[in-house]
């Protein structure tokens, strides 16, 4: 019988993620669409099992199965479906303890946007935090012995969360109808590092706001410089939309325009840590031949760096 062993919220779960997802980007880069920290390690503050669970949406789950050898190979027991239909399960221990839980689903699949509205509803509201929290701690105090009892404890809670936040997110982020034209994530990063040099940034504080910006994609996060001042620092702390679109010409036979475009959502927030980093890749990005402007950098204190940590990303190619 599995135990159940709650410990306090530890920031290194977000490593341990980030970490992981870093492995599966690679390994599923040709099927892969987004990869989300799911479950109550990715609630900050949250009680927890200290097993951080992966949502990776893929474009074809049939062909998550040809990967098997490779999965195993690093570390994971593979389970395939293990309950839930048109899912793939996987599961990896470190030292004989559990590490790491994966869920892979197909893009458009119900399951995703319910295990991403669970988060978002528990992190958005008090009561159910706190509601949520104390179910668990009770629970595992409980039946610390008995790891089905106190998934049956808690269910009536997760229950009531899930229809609260169904209802209230019902129409946030739903799936593209034609998912031939979905691009992977590899082929959105390619066209917002490669293919596009700015897009639009929105976002709705006293009125919608948009506005274009040059941008800088790196490692699964979004770059923007700044001035001191502006309307767009109202965006800061807020939920934001960045879109770019790769314009592939008109197609006179179609009597349309062809192009790849790019949705990034997310919030945005200030990057100080990194400030001159960031600052010398967007030099390089936009002006490689002014190598100068780097030595001026950490003097410089009249721009700011935004940035947007991708939470969702979907792309598509509107091709006739």
């Amino acid at each position: 019988m599995k135990k159940v062993e709650l410990t306090t919220y530890d920031p290194n779960w977000i490593k341990q993620f980030e970490s992981e997802r870093i492995v599966f980007f690679e390994l599923f880069k040709e099927e892969l669409i987004n990869i989300f920290h799911i479950g109550s390690t990715s609630i900050p503050n949250m009680w927890a099992k200290p097993i951080v669970d992966l949502l990776i949406e893929v474009k074809e789950i049939t062909n998550i199965d040809h990967y098997q050898k490779e999965i195993e190979d690093l570390g994971y027991t593979y389970y395939g479906e293990y309950g839930i239909p048109n899912r793939r399960y996987l599961e990896k221990e470190i030292d004989g303890l559990p590490q790491y839980h994966i869920h892979i689903f197909q893009y458009g699949d119900p399951e995703i946007k319910k295990h991403l509205d669970f988060k978002r509803y528990v992190m958005e509201h008090r009561d159910a935090f706190i509601a949520y929290r104390d179910i668990k701690i009770e629970g595992a105090n409980s039946f610390k012995d008995n790891r089905e009892k106190y998934q049956e404890y808690k269910s009536n809670i997760i229950q009531e969360i899930d229809e609260k936040a169904a209802t209230l997110y019902q129409n946030s982020l739903t799936p593209m109808r034609k998912i031939k034209k979905l691009l992977t994530y590899q082929q959105c990063v390619d066209i917002l590092s490669f293919k596009t040099h700015y897009g639009t940034l929105s976002f709705y504080t006293d009125l919608p706001y948009l506005l274009p910006l040059n941008h800088l994609y790196h490692d699964h996060t979004l770059y923007f410089h700044s001035g001191m001042s502006g309307y767009k620092q109202k965006g800061l702390h807020q939920p934001v939309c960045f879109n770019v679109v790769h314009d592939l010409g008109i197609n006179e036979a179609a009597t349309t325009n062809n192009f790849e475009s790019v949705m990034v959502y997310g919030i945005l927030e200030e990057e100080i840590e990194n400030r001159e980093l960031i600052l010398n890749k967007l030099i390089d990005r936009y002006t490689p031949s002014r190598q100068d402007y780097k030595a001026s950098i950490p003097l410089n204190k009249g721009y700011r760096v935004f940035k947007v940590k991708i939470q969702y990303m979907v792309g598509k190619k509107h091709f006739h």
